[in-house]
């Protein structure tokens, strides 16, 4: 088959394979919430869910907190939107930052691969980030005037951004949009998440500081590669005893039949 056939071939099979999956997507809607529940059932039956495989997450980004107008809880929804992405541990820590140049000895005491730091200063710009330092620091004194809360939480997204390998978008509106200085543009940003052009940026750019991410298998895989944990549901142990169960007759090896040339 000559080059042209071969392009004509592979469209025609890729127009093929949209079809398919935008039928598939149509019909998933067409699912009633039980009979989506009954296939989610019958996906644990047999593969006995996700887990994550111990040893392959290592290293943590830190969200150290320094001040007292944003709660807590603000952070930790961030702190679990970055973790969720990014398949890697982010935690928030409470910590002492005296000014924004304090960053650097707050992350070498807490001992994360990263930081981003959230304070209060006063005559400090809302977001600086030293990405050679591994720190960004968000001031909340800067953010007043409007959702101290909101505005705090998408400049802890932008500044984890900056820090671990994306500075910009080429998503309009996004928060990696050069205009997001401007804090009425950063306030018209509904949605507090990371472009997913950058992504993959981001994700190479940690593994070069030693934050990789984890991993989920199925329980039946784990189960087969021998590092499963003990199982947790019936659908894990039924898994679990099939795969572990002695043979009931001996392991019969057919002779070899083919030639050796001498």
């Amino acid at each position: 088959m000559n080059m042209k056939k071969q392009m004509v071939a592979l469209v025609a099979l890729s127009s093929v394979w949209f079809v398919m999956a935008a039928q598939t997507a149509k019909d998933e809607k067409k699912l009633t919430e039980e009979e989506r529940a009954a296939r989610r059932e019958m996906a644990l039956k047999v593969q006995g869910g996700f887990i994550k495989k111990p040893g392959m997450q290592k290293g943590r980004v830190s969200i150290i907190t320094a001040q007292k107008e944003v709660e807590r809880s603000s952070l930790d929804a961030v702190a679990e939107l970055l973790a969720k992405a990014f398949k890697i541990q982010v935690d928030v820590k409470d910590g002492v930052v005296e000014a924004p140049n304090g960053s650097a000895a707050a992350l070498k005491r807490d001992g994360a691969n990263a930081c981003v730091v959230v304070g209060s200063c006063k005559g400090w710009p809302a977001l600086l980030a030293a990405p050679d330092e591994r720190w960004a620091f968000v001031n909340v004194d800067a953010l007043k005037g409007g959702d101290v809360a909101g505005r705090t939480q998408k400049e802890v997204v932008r500044g984890f951004a900056f820090v671990c390998g994306a500075a910009s978008s080429q998503r309009p509106n996004s928060l990696l949009d050069a205009q997001m200085a401007d804090l009425d543009r950063l306030d018209l940003v509904s949605m507090v998440e990371i472009p997913g052009d950058v992504n993959l940026r981001i994700g190479a750019y940690l593994k070069t500081i030693g934050v990789t991410p984890w991993r989920n298998f199925t329980y039946k895989r784990a189960c087969i590669e021998g590092w499963a944990p003990a199982p947790t549901n019936e659908y894990q142990k039924a898994i679990w005893d099939k795969i572990h169960e002695m043979p009931t007759e001996p392991i019969k090896i057919k002779p070899e039949t083919k030639k050796v040339e001498r």
